[in-house]
């Protein structure tokens, strides 16, 4: 045994979280010289995911989940989710993901409540701007949004105003990371929930409209406004996840535009409305 191998066995058995963490997974994959043991990559990762290490929780919860062609000892929902849970309270983005990805193919149906926790716990624990916008669009209640496809119970989270809060905290938290710069998508989705739901909460004729009505109304048009415009400096800056054909971009870029200036013109029309009332 080389000395590299021998260290690493010595330092786990020493009981350090990280040497347990890289032997387990030398086993469980058969990486760095060690042959491929599942019970032995079982043991050393047991110990670290106990120890509350995130990476070897969400190696650990591989053995109880029967997806890809990730080894596994028994298939256990249970235990898998659970470990899954623990990495992502560590701090561990990618467990959550996982863990939504897991509700979606084994139980769609009844797994509405954990999915907005997966979301929350990756806002609060990860800084995750995607899931603040997606848990945000899901607020919004568009059907057509790819979580409340896969999960119907979500339908009965609408929430607009707290939809557009995420969303715009999620903006907030993807421009703070400059590794990760902003996606157009991130804008057009905050554009399209504005479209959505002030068409079919907010009619100018109705004086008892509960949403969007008087100042409500202006703010959210020009919230709207500002997220048009951040669109088109994002296409413009080539800075979304990714590459479009010109003719694709050109319209994307024209449907913007037209986003900016219907608001503008609707804006317009709400204001002068307002004064015309007060005179």
């Amino acid at each position: 045994m080389d000395t590299q191998k021998k260290n690493l066995i010595e330092s786990a058995n020493q009981g350090d979280l990280e040497s347990q963490f890289k032997l387990g997974r030398a086993y469980k994959y058969g990486e760095d010289g060690f042959g491929k043991d599942l019970l032995q990559g079982h043991k050393w990762l047991k110990l670290a995911a106990e120890g509350e290490h995130p990476e070897a929780q969400l190696t650990y919860a591989y053995f109880f989940i029967d997806i890809g062609n990730q080894a596994h000892i028994k298939h256990d929902l249970e235990e898998g989710t659970y470990w899954l849970k623990r990495a992502g309270e560590n701090g561990n983005a990618q467990a959550l993901w996982l863990l939504i990805g897991v509700y979606a193919n084994f139980t769609p149906e009844s797994s509405s409540e954990s999915v907005v926790e997966c979301f929350k716990t990756l806002i609060a624990t990860c800084n995750d701007n995607v899931a603040a916008v997606e848990l945000g669009a899901v607020y919004c209640g568009n059907p057509l949004n790819k979580h409340i496809r896969r999960f119907p119970g979500l339908k009965e989270y609408t929430d607009p105003k707290k939809g557009y809060r995420l969303m715009e905290e999620g903006i907030r938290l993807a421009e703070a990371e400059a590794e990760n710069p902003l996606k157009y998508e991130q804008y057009a989705m905050i554009c399209q929930a504005y479209d959505a739901d002030t068409a079919k909460t907010y009619k100018p004729d109705l004086e008892d409209s509960r949403l969007y009505k008087g100042s409500d109304r202006i703010i959210a048009l020009a919230k709207k406004m500002c997220y048009a415009e951040k669109a088109l400096v994002a296409l413009q800056n080539n800075n979304y996840s990714s590459p479009f054909p010109e003719d694709v971009l050109e319209n994307l870029t024209a449907n913007q535009r037209n986003v900016l200036e219907s608001a503008r013109g609707e804006l317009l029309g709400v204001i002068n409305e307002g004064m015309h009332k007060r005179v």
